[in-house]
């Protein structure tokens, strides 16, 4: 019976400190790529991170990789956020995602 309550009271716990993704609009101009959102829910997004899934189409190294930046940007509802992440001529962007919490 204890053993079951630590594991509902560390549930809970944990719970409150998920983080969510929410995926993004991704466009293209010249080598940098922006992900863009537009909060649609009913509450206040605490965005953490924006996320880039970027594939090396040339050169060497892993072909798929990601790159996160730390952003820490509200978002109340109806708002845009958007974030760019700039690549080289050897990679292109294919999805990106904020993640909140």
């Amino acid at each position: 019976m204890k053993a079951l309550l630590a594991l509902m009271v560390t549930t809970v716990a944990f719970s409150a400190h998920a983080l969510e993704s929410h995926y993004g609009k991704l466009t293209k101009r010249g080598h940098v790529y922006t992900c863009s959102l537009t909060n649609k829910t009913n509450a206040t997004l605490d965005m953490k991170y924006v996320e880039f899934k970027f594939l090396r189409i040339g050169g060497h190294g892993d072909n798929y990789f990601t790159v996160k930046n730390r952003i820490d940007t509200r978002v109340r509802t109806g708002e845009k956020i958007a974030m760019s992440a700039r690549a080289t001529s050897v990679q292109t962007a294919e999805g990106c995602r904020f993640i909140a919490r």
